[in-house]
């Protein structure tokens, strides 16, 4: 506040963890992971500071290791802030587009069925989980209110899964 007396501004209130724009999901497999397969190194040509992630995209329950906010990156998966390129491009094109900063949290695993994305109901956030690794970040970023966005790629893997049963076990993921 502007404190008249003295001419000079003071400390009136400190404001930690702002978090603005929006919050989006994505999961599923290989193709949602995205990340640098041919080795040509041009997804992180596109790192904005307005493109955030939370936490690491790792595959088990060191998940837990990682509990802080970065700038997204692209090529390399299951790092701290990996979003893949896909994912980079499109939360690129959003904040551009939007004019807002986008986090983006991306959990997917390569080669997995969706039957591999469920959730375990006896413990939601269980981290030896995709689904609770994913949850898990959600809540440590405290999005999980404000995810606009669920972006699911993912299909090869279940190729033979009957649609009823594929829609059945979508739903009760999402």
């Amino acid at each position: 506040s502007w404190d008249s007396d003295s001419g000079h501004w003071t400390e009136a209130h400190t404001i930690e963890d702002v978090v603005c724009g929006d919050v989006i999901l994505i999961d599923g497999q290989s193709n949602s992971v995205a990340s640098d397969y041919h080795g040509e190194q041009l997804g992180d040509i596109e790192k904005s500071t307005f493109v955030r992630s939370y936490g690491s995209s790792v595959v088990g329950t060191d998940v837990i290791e990682d509990d802080s906010f970065g700038i997204a990156v692209a090529n390399s998966p299951y790092i701290h802030a990996a979003i893949g390129q896909w994912g980079l491009r499109m939360a690129n094109r959003l904040s551009t587009e939007e004019s807002m900063p986008i986090l983006v949290i991306n959990g997917a695993v390569g080669g997995t069925s969706v039957w591999s994305h469920q959730r375990n109901e006896s413990n939601p956030s269980d981290v030896s989980s995709i689904y609770g690794r994913l949850l898990w970040r959600v809540q440590q970023a405290a999005v999980s209110d404000a995810v606009r966005a669920i972006v699911w790629h993912q299909g090869e893997a279940d190729g033979t899964v009957p649609y009823n049963d594929y829609l059945a076990m979508w739903t009760a993921m999402y």
